[in-house]
């Protein structure tokens, strides 16, 4: 038996990257990575962007790329 180690630090950019190792002209094994990240990012924002009272409104949150996607839950404190 033989074998070699590939040696990296997984990013989220390598989400689904595919990978292939090779033996010989005619053996070869395929993977895809599936790597767990975070959201980089979360924004709210507000429309209007001046809200009266007595008016409705709207809040969107906004979560960056993460894997598995992210859930985004409302607390309102009090």
């Amino acid at each position: 038996v033989t074998s070699r180690a590939l040696p990296l630090r997984a990013t989220p950019s390598d989400n689904s990257a595919p990978y292939r190792c090779e033996a010989g002209p005619a053996r070869s094994a395929p993977v895809r990575l599936r790597v767990l990240f975070p959201a980089q990012s979360v924004s709210i924002s507000v429309s209007p962007r001046e809200p009266r009272p007595g008016h409705a409104l709207s809040l969107t949150c906004r979560a960056g790329p993460a894997h598995p996607g992210p859930e985004l839950t409302w607390i309102r404190p009090g």
